[in-house]
């Protein structure tokens, strides 16, 4: 890390500086003390997993983690627990700060997948009466996809094929095939990758 990054240069900012540098240093402290607890606590983990602090996740012996996985801080990964319920996150997947995902009709998300900040994925529902009892639906992210910042992935979605793209502050409420780029409110095709590698 550069020390410009944390200070101006000038005596008065020295302060400030030695601050932020202990600030930092806590905080990396807090995300391996994070990773090393969540790594011991899934059913699976695999090498080089980090998980930022200020995270939650309920079941964890229904999540498993392969290798090379980033978590950002404050993600929260619940389940109600029905008897499928799992969560798959395979390997050089990443998932930015904030993120919110239900595993209660059960995830995979596949190798290279990546969630930006604050995405919000739900895969269970209890239809107009809160007090029902919960219907879940799985949910597969392919392998190479990329979900921008702000997206929510609803019930009715139970597929993202591989390759595809999806918009900042999209609600993807149906499937989404391969190759695809899709957004807005609901989510609709916009073009398909292989459209843009004939240019």
């Amino acid at each position: 890390m550069a020390l410009s990054s944390i200070w101006n240069n000038k005596p008065r900012g020295l302060f400030s500086c030695g601050l932020l540098g202990i600030t930092i240093i806590l905080q990396k402290i807090a995300d391996r003390v994070s990773s090393f607890l969540f790594c011991l606590n899934v059913a699976r983990s695999g090498k080089r997993v980090f998980v930022g602090r200020g995270g939650t996740y309920r079941y964890p012996g229904s999540i498993s983690v392969g290798s090379n996985i980033i978590i950002g801080k404050n993600v929260a990964l619940s389940s109600e627990n029905l008897p499928l319920s799992s969560l798959v996150i395979d390997d050089d997947v990443s998932i930015g700060d904030g993120c919110d995902i239900d595993f209660t009709g059960s995830v995979i998300i596949q190798k290279g997948a990546h969630l930006a900040h604050r995405v919000k994925i739900i895969t269970h529902d209890h239809g107009y009466d809160y007090w029902n009892k919960p219907k879940g639906k799985p949910l597969t992210i392919g392998e190479n996809v990329f979900v921008g910042s702000d997206v929510s992935i609803l019930f009715n979605c139970n597929s993202i094929g591989k390759n595809a793209v999806i918009g900042t502050c999209s609600v993807v409420t149906k499937d989404v095939p391969d190759n695809a780029i899709v957004a807005g409110n609901p989510a609709r095709i916009i073009k398909y990758r292989d459209d843009l590698l004939a240019i």
